[in-house]
């Protein structure tokens, strides 16, 4: 998914959600994830992710993963926008792939 979305590929990227995803709020689906990947891909040219050391909570086919993204947004020596964000990621297993099934976040810092 980071390579995905660094190359601007959201078709890639909406690959790894699953169909019942669900996002911070009840709303917040997989074709809402999908308009904002969009939205974001088309006004800035590069958007780049550094992921903190991710917390992995494995319990059978699904798991939870929290850690910190640092999103840097545009192409110049410094980014247009930025920001570090505290996420919490749901998981499934789905055959042999791994489903992104929730997402949530908080601003860490930055912005």
């Amino acid at each position: 998914m980071q390579t995905a979305l660094a190359e601007g590929r959201a078709n890639d990227f909406m690959d790894a959600l699953a169909d019942d995803f669900i996002g911070p709020e009840a709303d917040f689906d997989r074709r809402r994830a999908a308009w904002l990947l969009r939205f974001h891909l088309q006004r800035h040219r590069a958007i780049r992710v550094d992921l903190g050391p991710p917390e992995l909570d494995l319990r059978g086919e699904r798991a939870e993963v929290r850690f910190i993204a640092v999103l840097r947004a545009g192409e110049g020596l410094l980014p247009e926008e930025f920001g570090a964000w505290r996420v919490v990621t749901g998981w499934r297993r789905e055959g042999r792939e791994w489903k992104l099934i929730s997402a949530r976040w908080e601003r860490a810092l930055g912005g």
